[in-house]
């Protein structure tokens, strides 16, 4: 069946015997949206205090597009939203994380978030290192 779509169904159980069968019955249902596929998340240029992201979107499917999402976080800590990079504007694929630790770890997530969530990519997850100093 079509995704993010309306059906009616008329249903009836047929018998042998004709006077047995089910009267019919009317029925509406909607599939569900087809998501946004993933987005591919690279690293283009790293420091010691910030790294600069590009990614590549995915598939938009049924997505009606709302914005980037990035999440960071150092040493397994708490997600959190990156300002810089949750653009509204789905060509706008790059931003700089900047103000970061020298010679430290980050995670990051990235999805695509779409006006009807059910249609949200899933996030694509690395992870990166800034350089030490000196």
């Amino acid at each position: 069946l079509k995704s993010n779509s309306h059906f009616e169904v008329r249903l009836q159980e047929v018998c042998d015997d004709e006077p047995l069968s089910s009267p019919w019955v009317n029925t509406t249902f909607v599939t569900e949206p087809k998501p946004a596929t993933m987005p591919i998340l690279q690293l283009q240029r790293r420091s010691a205090f910030y790294l600069l992201l590009q990614w590549t979107p995915g598939l938009a499917n049924d997505c009606i597009f709302a914005r980037w999402h990035l999440d960071v976080r150092s040493d397994g800590g708490s997600w959190a939203v990156s300002g810089a990079c949750s653009h509204t504007n789905r060509g706008n694929t790059s931003c700089v994380l900047d103000g970061l630790t020298p010679n430290t770890t980050y995670d990051l997530r990235l999805r695509e978030e779409c006006s009807d969530s059910r249609a949200t990519s899933q996030y694509n997850v690395t992870s990166e290192t800034t350089y030490p100093t000196g």
